[in-house]
């Protein structure tokens, strides 16, 4: 291109100026310029070796739009995308997030979307992905663009027909994220996260997951500071209104967060989700829904024989080893039927999406789907069944006042 002659005759010309001097009796002066020469040669070698081993790479416009950036950076050569990724991770943590995170792609463009909703155990499927050889593992083949911690774009999401969900049972994921971010346990965590100050207020409230589900979802507030916010606070942060932080960013990015863009109407009045081959990889039963996955791309039915797993969270750092959840100085994920109750009343919206992916997965047999809203079904029975419809109040007074009990009479709508 016409920047790289540029370069290669600027190049040529400095190295050239800095040979000159010693052809000479040397002056400090020219000692001086001779350095200078030197150092700017290189830099200018280092730079066009550097772009020329980009062959790709094209350098965009900050307004360009992120899925066009995507685009882009998945024509890389395998082994120079994650170098960029890395820069875009300290230069713009949202994007990176939104970028593709696996680099092994074979055919340039990804052909599959991975949705990796948090606590499903989404990390552990990647890392089972990577270690699967390449001639057995057709998911690699094919190329997957990842997506953590923000929804995909609507341009990708129209792009890929093919696209993989780590899911799980809503009610455990949340038993699971209350243990992964208690205050007594962040400590060991990988991140070295700070504590956010109304996390450390929930959880001063609520000692445990039972006492924020029976007391803490059907009490009403009574101040706007103090304990007597204690209720409206702890139902914010389990809603998602206050998803912003480490702490909390699960709770409130869940599975209608980041699979919204497949729930949207298309113009015959189906979901997007309907058009699309979707695939779940289900939390409990990680090994046999991969299996599923690779065998539908023409890979083998064998691939994952290994048990998948948990990727460590947590780190024991006076050992320097990983620390297993059960170790973690606080593990109690127990509910009481009240407690579950309120919970899944709570998570209502959160189920029915659930529901929803289910019945879509193409790698699922019909016992398959049974036996996961069976299990649904143990924790909610009523917003497990399918007729179910989930009250939206025409106010939030609810947020305020506490989970509706069996006697109170509330002006609701249906969604």
């Amino acid at each position: 291109s016409f920047f790289l002659q540029l370069l290669n005759i600027l190049k040529q010309k400095l190295i050239m100026s800095s040979l000159l001097p010693f052809r000479k009796t040397e002056s400090p002066k020219r000692k001086n310029s001779t350095k200078e020469a030197l150092v700017v040669g290189g830099f200018l070698l280092f730079l066009t070796l550097t772009i020329s081993s980009f062959p790709n790479y094209k350098r965009l416009p900050l307004n360009v739009p992120k899925v066009q950036k995507k685009v882009e950076l998945s024509n890389l050569p395998p082994g120079k995308l994650r170098q960029l990724l890395d820069i875009e991770k300290k230069k713009e943590p949202a994007l990176y997030h939104n970028l593709m995170q696996w680099d092994f792609h074979a055919k340039g463009t990804p052909h599959i979307g991975y949705v990796h909703i948090g606590k499903c155990g989404g990390v552990s499927v990647e890392r089972a992905i990577q270690k699967t050889e390449n001639g057995r593992n057709a998911i690699i083949t094919e190329g997957v663009a990842s997506y953590h911690m923000l929804p995909p774009p609507a341009d990708y999401v129209s792009l890929l027909n093919d696209w993989m969900f780590a899911i799980r049972d809503p009610i455990t994921r949340i038993q699971s994220n209350w243990i992964y971010a208690h205050p007594l346990n962040n400590p060991y965590r990988m991140d070295k996260t700070q504590l956010q100050g109304f996390i450390t207020q929930m959880h001063n409230c609520y000692p445990s997951l039972d006492d924020a589900a029976t007391k803490g979802l059907s009490s009403p507030s009574t101040s706007h500071t103090g304990e007597g916010y204690c209720p409206e606070l702890l139902r914010r942060i389990f809603m998602g209104e206050l998803k912003h932080g480490p702490q909390v960013i699960h709770y409130g990015r869940g599975f209608r967060y980041h699979i919204s863009p497949f729930l949207k109407k298309n113009d015959d009045g189906t979901s997007v989700i309907e058009g699309k081959n979707i695939y779940v990889v289900r939390q409990e039963n990680m090994e046999k829904d991969l299996n599923s996955i690779n065998a539908a791309f023409g890979g083998s039915p064998t691939s994952f024989t290994e048990k998948i797993g948990n990727y460590p969270h947590f780190w024991d750092y006076k050992t320097n080893t990983a620390k297993s959840v059960d170790s973690l100085p606080y593990t109690d994920r127990t509910l009481s039927p009240e407690g579950m109750s309120n919970l899944c009343w709570i998570l209502c919206d959160e189920i029915q999406v659930y529901k929803q992916v289910l019945q879509q997965a193409k790698n699922l047999e019909r016992d398959q789907l049974e036996d996961s809203m069976k299990k649904l079904a143990q924790h909610c029975p009523k917003e497990a069944a399918e007729d179910h419809r989930c009250p939206m109040f025409l106010n939030k007074d609810w947020i305020k006042q506490g989970v509706p009990t069996a006697d109170s009479t509330v002006v609701a709508k249906v969604e």
